[in-house]
């Protein structure tokens, strides 16, 4: 009878464990649950304040057409990349303009849908400019996008990035006009600084001016190349001069620092430029010239970008001219008066 009701008893506790645990993980489910739905809530109020917001909408619209760019031609996604940087830095102005009125906004859209088409003029004029979304169609874009977001006046802030990537796309045709004039001077130079490069480097070739040949002599036989004005940097060197053109405008500084920074950065680029060559010259005499096709197919993409990378935050760690002369001219001031 004893053993009986010990073992009921016995049972009774396990049941009542058993319920226990059940609800304990029942309700670790629904707090699991209702904080995911929490979060899933949060995650969409944010979206929602995110799109919601004017100026972050215009900067993501402004953004999305990047991506296209760069997926056709990473290097003419450049300059529209600091095009968007420089619109990234005008946040505050931009913020302090109204909305446009109904007829405006009816003419952007219709610039933005417009932009779409570009592709169809500019085959017909410029073929080497045509990638189905390239720079033009990104510069009526973002002319759309502040006829859509801002008032007509908030078109003086996006003068310089406009600026900045016209004169991108307008390289092309600079490029063409200055290449029966400056391409006889600029090549055999350009061969020059290389063959002082290949000499440092103990790597053995042939240089043939006349023609513009460099023939390398590799241990698995000869790799000619062949010096256009294409091959020397002219277009990197143009798409720096241009950056830095429109953000020394931007920038307050002396000219004597602007220059400073100018033949700096010049001379970087073409620096650049001449690593790129023997970096391709070096694969093909160690590697073999298909592991040298494949490094000429990228590493001028990826050198330019470093160093633009490289140069420009270098520039903005730079100390404030501007400051110090206030700072300066504070000093003096508490030194007037103390006297």
């Amino acid at each position: 009878m004893w053993n009986t009701s010990r073992r009921q008893c016995n049972s009774t506790t396990r049941e009542n464990n058993a319920n226990e645990k059940l609800r304990t993980t029942n309700f670790v489910v629904e707090t699991m649950n209702s904080g995911s739905k929490e979060k899933s809530v949060k995650r969409g109020e944010g979206i929602f304040l995110l799109l919601n917001n004017r100026l972050n909408l215009f900067y993501l619209m402004a953004f999305i057409p990047l991506v296209a760019i760069a997926y056709f031609s990473l290097v003419r996604a450049v300059v529209p990349f600091y095009g968007f940087v420089l619109l990234l830095l005008k946040k505050d102005k931009l913020s302090s303009f109204g909305e446009p009125h109904l007829g405006q906004k009816a003419l952007g859209v219709l610039a933005l849908g417009l932009s779409l088409f570009v592709y169809y003029g500019v085959v017909l004029v410029y073929p080497q400019l045509a990638d189905p979304y390239g720079i033009p169609n990104y510069i009526i874009h973002v002319f759309g996008l502040f006829l859509v977001f801002f008032s007509f006046s908030a078109l003086r802030e996006a003068f310089s990035s406009l600026f900045l990537i016209v004169a991108a796309a307008s390289s092309f045709f600079v490029s063409d006009f200055l290449k029966p004039f400056l391409a006889p001077y600029l090549v055999p130079f350009f061969m020059h600084v290389v063959e002082a490069g290949l000499m440092i480097l103990r790597l053995p070739a042939d240089i043939n001016y006349y023609s513009g040949t460099i023939t390398l002599r590799t241990p698995r036989g000869y790799v000619p190349t062949v010096f256009v004005w294409e091959c020397i940097g002219v277009y990197s060197t143009m798409l720096f001069s241009i950056i830095l053109i429109v953000i020394l405008v931007e920038e307050r500084s002396s000219l004597r620092t602007k220059l400073l920074w100018s033949g700096l950065g010049l001379f970087g680029t073409n620096f650049v430029n001449v690593i790129r060559v023997i970096t391709i010259y070096l694969t093909d005499y160690y590697a073999g010239k298909e592991a040298g096709a494949e490094v000429h197919y990228f590493i001028g993409y990826a050198l330019f970008i470093a160093w633009l990378s490289i140069f420009f935050f270098a520039m903005s760690k730079k100390p404030l001219e501007q400051e110090k002369t206030l700072s300066g001219a504070g000093k003096k001031g508490i030194r007037l008066n103390n006297v």
